[in-house]
């Protein structure tokens, strides 16, 4: 949006200062308001974005037999994972470039260990150990991605049913992330089949077949969940 001057230029020196200097201010006041805006504007989509499914505060018998909030798996402002990044070079130029640096760091130096039983670690264990199960490599990878300032409405940890060659459903945790391309959502998944294709190339993960029904999704900010099957309701609780 433009604010035109309406103020005609005279041939005068001192009044033809005076038009430059109101010219300015108009250019100024015309930048101000194009900023607001495109603030604005980004505080809607974000806003969409965040409320586009029913929020739903989600608790989930994730280690020692107890529930906990999500939520807290997920570390963003941490120093550890800040001098991760910093050590290793992971924060690029675009959130994008950030996401698959972050995404490629954890394939090559994480390694896939399964839990007998359900053991959520948190981000930086995760980091020290150099193994985890599907829920912590997402974890992690949000956090490391979060850490390089993009914004968490960007990234979320997707929990519901991978789908096997052998078409049977299991249960797995993912990271969907929003690329800036096409503002889509993609997977990062680390560990089901991972793909180390660039991320302006990644299928939308609404169209890959490899997953099935979505139990609940979170970041660090929010839970969002639609509809928990019977099977395994009483794994969660929805306050």
């Amino acid at each position: 949006m433009k604010i035109f001057n309406l103020i005609k230029p005279l041939i005068c020196g001192n009044e033809l200062v005076q038009v430059d200097k109101l010219t300015l201010e108009n250019e100024q006041l015309s930048n101000k308001i194009e900023s607001y805006m495109d603030k604005e504007n980004e505080r809607l989509a974000i806003e969409t974005i965040n409320n586009k499914y029913p929020k739903s505060d989600i608790t989930w018998i994730a280690r020692n037999g107890r529930k906990y909030d999500v939520r807290n798996f997920i570390f963003a402002g941490d120093t550890v994972l800040k001098n991760v990044l910093a050590h290793n070079n992971l924060k690029g130029k675009t959130h994008d470039e950030s996401a698959f640096n972050c995404f490629m760091f954890i394939l090559k130096n994480i390694k896939y260990k399964s839990d007998l039983n359900e053991d959520w670690k948190y981000p930086v264990d995760t980091y020290y150990d150099g193994y985890g199960d599907c829920e912590d490599f997402t974890n992690l990878l949000i956090s490391l991605i979060l850490n390089c300032n993009v914004p968490s409405h960007r990234i979320k940890n997707c929990c519901g049913y991978a789908i096997d060659n052998q078409s049977n459903k299991i249960g797995h945790s993912y990271p969907i992330y929003l690329r800036e391309l096409d503002n889509e959502w993609i997977d990062l998944d680390c560990t089901f089949y991972p793909e180390s294709t660039e991320i302006n190339k990644r299928p939308l993960v609404k169209n890959n077949k490899k997953y099935g029904e979505i139990w609940f999704t979170f970041n660090s900010q929010f839970s969002w969940s639609k509809n928990i099957s019977e099977e395994i309701l009483g794994r969660v609780k929805q306050k």
